[in-house]
């Protein structure tokens, strides 16, 4: 009996994961506006009453999609704070390129959640939130490290270097071989830590 019910949750999780797996493909392509939770369900080889009974609604999908992806980029970005933080920067940026449908995603949700009724506003809120506040906790270390311009304030900086890596991230996804994102951060990046 233990084992019928191992192999049920085992079986949930493969089909909750597939469900995940392709929504991500149809929001990255589509946006949230233009995928189809039955077109989704096909994909994921389950039926639309499968799905549903995973993801009740669109939104929720959406949400358990871009959680999933963020765990990726925060475990980046928090992965080591002894790290500069234009060096874990970097290195995000260099993961996105070998993941295009992840910025893909990103960006056109991203755009889309701008209006406040869109279901990932408030996601994404929190989540620059989020960012500003860790980079500007390791911009302040950086600081007291030596490592950038005594005259940065922390808070500031981190808006700025976000906006530049959102923006060198979108021209990439326009003309990959025109933008090499990562090392544009660097150089960029280098004229706004120095203050």
């Amino acid at each position: 009996m233990a084992s019928r019910t191992a192999d049920g949750y085992e079986n949930g999780r493969l089909r909750r994961e597939a469900i995940l797996d392709a929504a991500f493909g149809y929001f990255a392509r589509a946006g949230y506006h233009g995928a189809s939770l039955r077109e989704i369900a096909l994909a994921a080889g389950v039926s639309y009453p499968g799905l549903r009974h995973h993801f009740a609604t669109k939104d929720a999908l959406l949400l358990a999609v871009l959680a999933q992806r963020e765990e990726r980029a925060a475990a980046l970005l928090e992965r080591d704070d002894a790290l500069p933080v234009l060096d874990r920067l970097v290195a995000l940026l260099e993961a996105n390129r070998a993941e295009r449908g992840l910025a893909q995603l990103f960006a056109r949700v991203a755009a889309e959640a701008s209006e406040p009724d869109h279901p990932a506003h408030g996601y994404f809120l929190e989540r620059y939130a989020r960012i500003r506040s860790h980079l500007a906790r390791g911009l302040r270390a950086d600081a007291a490290a030596g490592r950038i311009g005594a005259g940065v304030d922390p808070e500031r900086a981190a808006v700025a270097l976000i906006a530049l890596a959102d923006g060198l991230q979108t021209q990439w996804l326009l003309d990959a071989d025109a933008v090499d994102m990562a090392a544009e951060l660097r150089r960029s990046a280098t004229g706004i830590l120095r203050g």
